[in-house]
């Protein structure tokens, strides 16, 4: 019997004996801040018959099956917790912090940075590209996976903005 990425088992045909497990980030996993700013995503998710799993820095991961998975105090999961996943969402949120990508803040807002949502969402995505478990990335999670996998990014678009107006810059009237 064959086994997919979550070690779900599948018959010949690949169908699998249970729903697929699809963890997602959120900065917190409180309850009220999951219900205000994750809720969409998970309903969705529920609607399109997945299991879903929040994936916070500040709060256990709590699978399905009993198994809990506790932040560290940068706020990582163990990697074991994507043993169990079969797929990852990295959500949508704040700027990642430059230092990732090798700038300084140079006009980023640190009001929007969350340091333990970066290390957890950014150590998950290297992990999950390393096994190669199906990425899905809602805006700041496509900064994310594009950080994860090695590359750059421009922190605002005012502190890069050509300064005199000329043909090629009317993109910035």
């Amino acid at each position: 019997m064959n086994t997919n990425h979550g070690g779900i088992p599948e018959d010949a045909n690949g169908s699998s004996s249970r729903l697929p497990l699809i963890g997602v980030t959120s900065r917190s996993g409180e309850l009220i801040w999951v219900q205000k700013n994750t809720r969409n995503y998970m309903d969705l998710l529920t609607t399109l018959q997945a299991q879903v799993v929040v994936l916070s820095p500040d709060r256990p991961a709590r699978l399905p099956d009993g198994s809990r998975y506790e932040p560290d105090r940068r706020g990582r999961l163990p990697e074991e917790v994507l043993d169990h996943l079969d797929g990852l969402v990295l959500a949508g949120g704040g700027d990642v912090h430059p230092r990732y990508f090798g700038q300084e803040l140079a006009g980023a807002d640190p009001e929007r940075i969350d340091p333990a949502r970066d290390e957890l969402e950014l150590t998950l995505a290297r992990q999950a590209l390393e096994r190669d478990l199906p990425l899905f990335g809602i805006c700041r999670g496509c900064q994310v996976l594009n950080v994860a996998a090695g590359g750059g990014m421009v922190s605002t678009l005012t502190a890069t903005a050509p300064r005199s107006r000329t043909r090629s810059s009317t993109l910035w009237r």
